[in-house]
């Protein structure tokens, strides 16, 4: 039995969505939301399964979820004294 046909798939965790898709295509695994939704459009992966360097079938789909993670603290006000509450 030949594993040709079988990748290891990368660790895309912590990088922004346009990078972390565009890694996972190049390994020929198409990325896509939980529950087979569209893959993620903004913020940065936070998890994925199959888990990093899990050797899988070409054209398996590879589940992405993202989140603010650090690409949301780029954005904050570094003196947060200066910040103002949300309002309730």
């Amino acid at each position: 039995m030949s594993h040709e046909r079988r990748v290891e798939v990368p660790d895309v965790r912590v990088l922004g969505v346009v990078e972390a898709c565009g890694a996972v295509r190049g390994t020929g695994l198409p990325p896509c939301g939980p529950q087979h939704a569209p893959e993620p459009i903004d913020g940065t992966i936070v998890r994925q399964d199959p888990a990093p360097g899990a050797s899988v079938d070409i054209g398996n789909d590879v589940t992405l979820w993202s989140g603010n993670g650090r690409a949301g603290q780029k954005v904050l006000d570094p003196d947060l004294t200066t910040a103002a509450a949300p309002k309730p």
